[in-house]
């Protein structure tokens, strides 16, 4: 697949098509064409695509049932209306579709061009939900045959530890896309959703840890004490970062009784 993004144009303007064609491709798009709603539906059950551009006013789609079909086979891919002379009833129906934008020809390249990019921007992120998804009916479908299998297995042995971690697989992608598309608002870790009992003690160790630093950074005059007290601090505000191994060197390691 094209790093930009892979557009299916219907349209039953042959002229159209290969002018479109070679101005997205142009911009790096990989295109298909299809000269009418049945090829273009044809296309969209076997490929797998960004955005669909689809002319409004051509044979299988004068009542949107290209966009129906597309709203099937491809869930939350958007699409893009052009026509010559769109009716009111087709705008109103379009709506309720996921219909992102509706153009009309001859279009303005560069209001068609700034639609384009917008949509399929989104396109990684739509892809990167469906395989959370598909990865999450696989742990639910394990988590079935567990339940219809519970009266034969023992207790410790009801969740393997496999399942549990592609489950928390699924939720730490979930979060990394929430902390990619939110741009406001708090970013959750996979251990703040799950309110580690463990973390309130971790928390007030790094407290105690960070006072008792400051308050014997007068008695000793030491840089890698100071950092070992930022790079605590930095830790317990959400920022980890990491310290700099040569600052503690010269410290061995040794097991705790």
């Amino acid at each position: 697949m094209n790093d930009v993004g892979t557009i299916l144009l219907a349209d039953h303007d042959e002229s159209f098509l290969s002018s479109t064609t070679e101005l997205l491709r142009g911009d790096g798009y990989a295109v298909e064409c299809a000269g009418n709603g049945l090829r273009a539906e044809e296309a969209l059950r076997s490929g797998r695509y960004d955005l669909l551009v689809a002319d409004a006013d051509m044979e299988g789609n004068t009542d949107l049932e290209l966009v129906l079909c597309a709203q099937q086979v491809a869930r939350g891919m958007p699409v893009i209306l052009v026509a010559d002379s769109p009716s009111l009833d087709t705008a109103i129906a379009a709506v309720h579709l996921p219909v992102m934008a509706f153009l009309i020809k001859p279009l303005d390249y560069g209001e068609f061009r700034s639609q384009i990019r917008r949509l399929t921007a989104c396109s990684e992120t739509r892809r990167a939900l469906s395989r959370v998804q598909d990865h999450l009916n696989r742990c639910l479908q394990e988590l079935d045959d567990t339940m219809g299998d519970a009266a034969n297995r023992n207790k410790t042995e009801l969740l393997s530890i496999s399942l549990l971690h592609d489950i928390a697989s699924c939720l730490s992608d979930l979060l990394k896309l929430r902390t990619e598309t939110v741009v406001e608002g708090p970013q959750l870790r996979l251990c703040e959703l799950l309110d580690c009992p463990a973390s309130t003690v971790y928390r007030e160790t790094l407290i105690q840890a960070i006072e008792v630093l400051r308050q014997t950074k007068s008695c000793f005059k030491s840089k890698q004490l100071m950092n070992l007290r930022l790079h605590l601090g930095n830790l317990l505000e959400g920022r980890p970062s990491l310290p700099d191994r040569r600052d503690f060197s010269h410290f061995s390691m040794r097991k705790l009784a």
